[in-house]
């Protein structure tokens, strides 16, 4: 077995949305629980099920649920600081960018023809 690819508490970016859309691509998510399975690594990442059994899609095994939905880790990569820094940062330019139109779209504006 492989080390862990994540841990308690780390942020992780779903990067493929699950086949029945309890996950999607793009959100974010906290990992609450992770463990190797049958097969490979499953994390929860807080969302509740219904149903009492999963299968694995790998070798078909059946084990219940605990009311725990439970992903594939593969499903997911970490969210690193730098991204985050780097999306905060793309965030702040672009709000640059909107008050510098708001001032100049008015100039413009008063422009002879």
């Amino acid at each position: 077995m492989n080390e862990a690819p994540f841990h308690i508490g780390q942020k992780v970016v779903c990067v493929k949305t699950h086949s029945c859309g309890l996950v999607k691509r793009g959100r974010t998510y906290v990992i609450f629980g992770i463990r190797f399975s049958c097969c490979s690594w499953i994390v929860d990442v807080g969302i509740k099920t219904t149903s009492p059994y999963a299968k694995c899609r790998i070798c078909c095994s059946i084990f219940p649920t605990n009311g725990i939905g439970e992903f594939y880790a593969s499903l997911f990569a970490p969210v690193s600081e730098s991204n985050i820094s780097i999306s905060a940062s793309l965030i702040e330019l672009a709000e640059e960018m909107i008050d510098v139109k708001e001032i100049i779209q008015p100039l413009k504006e008063k422009e002879p023809a």
